[in-house]
């Protein structure tokens, strides 16, 4: 318990942590019914389960107990000294004592290099904010991680455009205002500390960010969201993209 307190203070002060999610007793809250299994580490039995875009962690104790054999005890065959030997039985015990957790992906968000409008045919940059993190409780004592991985998008640039990656140029042909949608795919790990390895669990959660409205008209573009590099100043070339 000690070794499992002083990596979890290391754990907090590496800053990994993005969230903290409370662990509840038995007492205070019924154990979710978590049906997918998810492995075992550090003598943890652990299980899943996927509710809307939450993931929860459940574990129970896995513990190896020895006992001998019941009945009389049987003489070894080709034993001179005739000797009685018992063969101890290993039985895997679940201990009935659960705790669980719960954590949801951070929610993406859209960013673009269009500020306020864009002329038709301007190139349009669109970002997703989607990272890679963890969340982080004790099960049972244990440091127990649940990491939120990226792995897929979708776009829609609000003119039957549609895209799968991470970033997006685009541009409008006609003027307008334009509704932009993305959504990310993540995938769900979970790692018992120290030492454990990541397991995948076998689903994914979707979140979708706040929409976006690009406008585009016959005015100046003003494309204030990231910074524009020219060859020249905007004294010595006016219509150079960002002047």
């Amino acid at each position: 318990m000690k070794f499992a307190a002083r990596v979890f203070g290391v754990v907090l002060a590496s800053g990994l942590i993005t969230g903290f999610p409370a662990v509840l007793s038995p007492a205070q809250a019924a154990a979710p019914k978590c049906n997918t299994d998810a492995g075992t580490a550090q003598s943890l039995k652990l299980s899943s389960l996927k509710t809307g875009d939450t993931v929860t962690v459940c574990a129970s104790w896995l513990v190896t107990s020895q006992t001998t054999s019941v009945g009389p005890p049987a003489q070894s065959s080709g034993s001179a000294s005739g000797r009685v030997s018992t063969s101890p039985k290993s039985t895997k015990l679940i201990v009935p004592q659960r705790r669980f957790f719960s954590a949801t992906p951070d929610r993406p968000t859209i960013k673009s290099n269009v500020y306020q409008s864009i002329k038709p045919g301007q190139p349009v940059l669109l970002a997703s904010t989607a990272t890679r993190h963890q969340h982080l409780a004790l099960l049972l004592g244990k440091p127990t991680m649940l990491r939120f991985t990226p792995v897929s998008y979708r776009w829609t640039t609000g003119d039957s455009a549609v895209s799968g990656r991470s970033q997006v140029r685009h541009r409008y042909k006609n003027v307008g205002r334009y509704t932009v949608r993305m959504s990310v795919n993540f995938k769900s790990e979970v790692r018992v500390l120290p030492g454990g390895r990541w397991l995948t669990l076998p689903f994914q959660v979707t979140k979708v960010a706040p929409s976006v409205e690009i406008v585009v008209a016959n005015e100046k573009p003003n494309l204030g969201g990231v910074a524009v590099l020219v060859g020249k100043t905007c004294l010595e070339h006016p219509s150079a993209v960002g002047c």
